[in-house]
């Protein structure tokens, strides 16, 4: 595999789509599809190379990639679903929930049981410390999403019973990946694992962090569409690409 060509497509991409979102003056409704378009693909791109990865390693680690991608997957397709409103309601702000969400919170399900059945493989070499320093980390992030995101989802009067699950459930389960993150960099930093891993855990780290703040800003009263249409639209869609980059790292690394 060209993997020099490879990354140099990935930068391309970066710098491309930086300029768009930064740059370029889209009218909003050409910027909401290309942010749409952008984040499919650059998901998907890392969904496939993740999934790539899994072919060059063995038993639970191979497991974990196989999740990964699996989740990554999940998550494209239900960008589809959302690309698809977009596309037929060029004016409307896509409804929660949304069949897009099926995909959405199996992709937090897929990459959250990648993260535990990782870390099992890894499980002898993670000290106590690391284990109580994510522990201390996980509370820290429930005492600041909680005021903000997690209470008023569970008391908001507009949302139906599902709006106000799946409210309450997205960052709670984004708290849960980022907290877990923190061991693989650890284990990263004792050189028990190789850094393809870091560069995997940015891209989910930037991926979940992306979704919380989304959630908190829905929560304040800015519609979905709004926010998908934003230049903070470019945080998944280089998420996806770290992630990719790391994936084709890992393989780099393992087909030597």
């Amino acid at each position: 595999m060209k993997t020099k060509s490879l990354y140099t497509a990935i930068v391309i991409m970066v710098v491309v789509n930086f300029v768009m979102y930064f740059i370029v003056p889209l009218p909003t409704g050409v910027l909401v599809l290309y942010d749409d378009v952008w984040k499919t693909v650059a998901i998907a791109l890392a969904a496939i190379f993740l999934l790539k990865a899994g072919h060059y390693v063995v038993g639970l680690e191979q497991k974990s990639l196989q999740l990964f991608a699996s989740g990554f997957g999940c998550w494209t397709i239900g960008q589809i679903f959302w690309t698809k409103f977009h596309i037929l309601h060029p004016e409307g702000s896509v409804p929660f929930p949304y069949i897009s969400d099926i995909g959405f919170f199996a992709f937090h399900i897929f990459v959250l049981f990648g993260l535990f059945i990782l870390l099992k493989h890894y499980l002898p070499f993670i000290s106590t410390k690391q284990w109580l320093s994510t522990v201390i980390f996980f509370i820290i992030l429930i005492g600041i999403a909680f005021p903000l995101v997690l209470l008023p989802s569970i008391r908001s009067v507009e949302l139906t019973p599902l709006g106000k699950f799946l409210s309450f459930i997205y960052p709670l389960l984004d708290i849960v990946i980022i907290a877990l993150l923190l061991p693989v960099i650890g284990l990263t930093a004792g050189g028990r694992i190789g850094q393809s891993w870091v560069i995997i855990v940015i891209g989910f780290a930037l991926l979940t962090v992306a979704d919380a703040i989304f959630s908190y800003l829905e929560m304040t009263g800015y519609s979905a569409s709004f926010l998908a249409g934003s230049k903070f639209g470019f945080l998944w869609t280089l998420a996806g690409l770290i992630v990719m980059a790391g994936a084709i790292k890992f393989i780099e690394a393992h087909s030597k």
